[in-house]
């Protein structure tokens, strides 16, 4: 797999958002790049339990963002971010330290689970925008 690029189609020029999706791309290719090179397990566990941190600090930032410009569709983006982080971050780190096809499964999850979230925040953040959010 290529590693995933913040490529100008996916800026949604708000800069604290493009910033905070920037990082979690850079922590999903260090996920891939400990499984390319078979590092330690007990990185692979690391990194994914700081992806879920940042995630949720980027849910809550965009959601206290949505709540200061008063967006109107606020409670479904919330709830659209509840169940993702619940399905995506919901695995089993000794699980996966055991089972490399698991963390490539997961790997694959996560890198479209981003791209996904990002396309899904493009009309929040036209909103957004249009509000005064830089």
């Amino acid at each position: 797999m290529r590693p995933l690029k913040l490529t100008p189609l996916l800026q949604l020029n708000i800069r604290v958002i493009d910033d905070q999706h920037q990082q979690l791309i850079d922590m999903i290719n260090q996920t891939q790049d400990i499984l390319n090179h078979q590092e330690d397990p007990v990185a692979l566990v690391q990194i994914l339990n700081q992806l879920r941190e940042l995630t949720i600090l980027h849910f809550t930032t965009e959601e206290l963002l949505m709540k200061k410009y008063a967006y109107p569709d606020l409670k479904n983006h919330k709830s659209q971010h509840d169940i993702s982080a619940q399905k995506t971050f919901d695995f089993d780190g000794a699980a996966l330290m055991d089972d490399p096809s698991a963390a490539h499964s997961l790997l694959s999850l996560l890198r479209s689970w981003l791209l996904t979230h990002i396309s899904e925040d493009a009309e929040m953040a036209k909103f957004l925008r249009e509000k005064g959010a830089e």
